[in-house]
C-alpha cells in the first residue's frame, strides 16, 4: 500500500484496506480507535529520558504520520535526539537501507548502535546490518541490557 513509506496518502490507505477486506464503507473513522490503542510501554518514556542524559538517543520507527499525533498526546519525541521515520524516508525496517540512513543520521557506525525492537524480524535485519540488536520486552529488561552495554542510567529522585 505504500502508506508507511510515505508513498500514499492516508485516505488512499483506508480505501485500499476496505477494498482488500471487501468492505463497502469508509474505514477512516476507525483510525481514532487505532491511535488510542498505540500506547508507549510503561516506563519507556522515563527510561528514554534517563538514557538520553547519558548517551545520544535516536528513534528508528516504522510509524507513519501518526507519530506526530501520538507525540502531541504522549510527548514521546522529546526523549530523542534524532528520529528516523519510515514515512519520511521511503524505507521501512524491512529494507536494509533504513539502517544505513539511521547510521548516517545518528552519526554512528553500525557496531556503535544498541538497537531495541519488539519484532524478531527487525532484530535479525539490524543484527545482519551490524547493530547490536535486542528484543524489546519491557523497560526493566531494557535497562538491564543497557547496563550490560555500559550505559549507567541514573535513577531520578524527587526533591
Amino acid at each position: 500500500m505504500g502508506y508507511v513509506r510515505g508513498e500514499a496518502p492516508e485516505a488512499e490507505f483506508w480505501e485500499q484496506l476496505a477494498r482488500a477486506m471487501d468492505i463497502e464503507r469508509n474505514l477512516f473513522p476507525g483510525r481514532g480507535a487505532i491511535l488510542a490503542a498505540f500506547k508507549p510501554q510503561p516506563g519507556m518514556i522515563d527510561l528514554a529520558a534517563r538514557v538520553r542524559e547519558q548517551v545520544p538517543l535516536g528513534l528508528l520507527t516504522d510509524q507513519c504520520n501518526w507519530l506526530y499525533e501520538l507525540d502531541e498526546r504522549d510527548g514521546l519525541l522529546t526523549a530523542f535526539d534524532t528520529v528516523v521515520n519510515s514515512y519520511e524516508e521511503g524505507y521501512t525496517k524491512h529494507d536494509m537501507e533504513i539502517f544505513r540512513i539511521a547510521c548516517q543520521r545518528f552519526g554512528l557506525l553500525p557496531e556503535e548502535i544498541a538497537f531495541f525492537d519488539d519484532h524478531p524480524g527487525n532484530i535479525d535485519r539490524a543484527n545482519d546490518f551490524g547493530f547490536r540488536a535486542y528484543l524489546f520486552e519491557d523497560a526493566a529488561k531494557t535497562e538491564r541490557i543497557l547496563a550490560a552495554e555500559g550505559v549507567e542510567i541514573r535513577i531520578k529522585t524527587s526533591v
